[in-house]
């Protein structure tokens, strides 16, 4: 859809993974009167956004989830350094999920949080099925154990909620599987079919710790 048209619907326009300035972006959204901000991993990446022009910087930091730089800063580091090199408007994201995020996120120098994860399982969202809702809000964490863990795939390094499936896939990586190995697991495997000798998912301890 051409960006006059997204216009007509929307005020803001989020990009990521990639050159800000490829294929002539940002003079089209510009030109479309959308406002855009550019997703960022470090304070070099928010600097060369604000060169290329674009309106305001997301500083994601490695909790967050779906695509993530697997060698970025905690959002905690991440969001003061950005503030420092930069005089956009900035919007701290990565883990974020209340309003104490907010006021920390304020205290660090940013305008503001993004969260996409929080509102997946909200009654308003009909992007995601009631299973993968039930997940978000069912995830706990083990002992000593994230219950997220960051493998590649075929679209680069992604957060993955920790079970049989993605255990498995972050096995296939680190064995040095073919990308057509990883595209084909990815795309026609479930929890479901993946192999018995995946790595087992990390028991969650009972609330008296044992």
């Amino acid at each position: 859809m051409p960006f006059h048209e997204l216009a007509k619907k929307f005020k803001v326009l989020i990009t990521s993974a990639g050159e800000p300035s490829c294929f002539g972006l940002n003079e089209k959204i510009r030109d479309s009167g959308l406002i855009r901000f550019h997703v960022v991993p470090s304070a070099y990446h928010a600097k060369k956004s604000e060169r290329v022009g674009v309106d305001g910087i997301v500083a994601s930091g490695l909790e967050a989830g779906g695509h993530v730089n697997p060698e970025g800063l905690h959002t905690m580091v991440l969001a003061p350094s950005v503030a420092r090199v930069t005089k956009l408007p900035i919007l701290m994201s990565g883990g974020l999920f209340s309003g104490a995020n907010l006021i920390a996120a304020l205290a660090l120098g940013t305008q503001g949080i993004y969260m996409g994860t929080r509102f997946i399982a909200s009654a308003e969202t009909r992007a995601f099925c009631d299973k993968y809702k039930e997940t978000v809000i069912n995830a706990k964490e083990a002992y000593r154990t994230d219950p997220t863990l960051v493998a590649w795939g075929v679209f680069g390094p992604c957060r993955y909620y920790r079970n049989p499936w993605s255990l498995k896939m972050s096995d296939l990586v680190k064995r040095g599987a073919s990308e057509e190995e990883i595209w084909t697991f990815e795309k026609f495997s479930t929890d479901d079919t993946v192999a018995e000798d995946a790595p087992p998912v990390p028991p969650v301890p009972s609330e008296s710790g044992g």
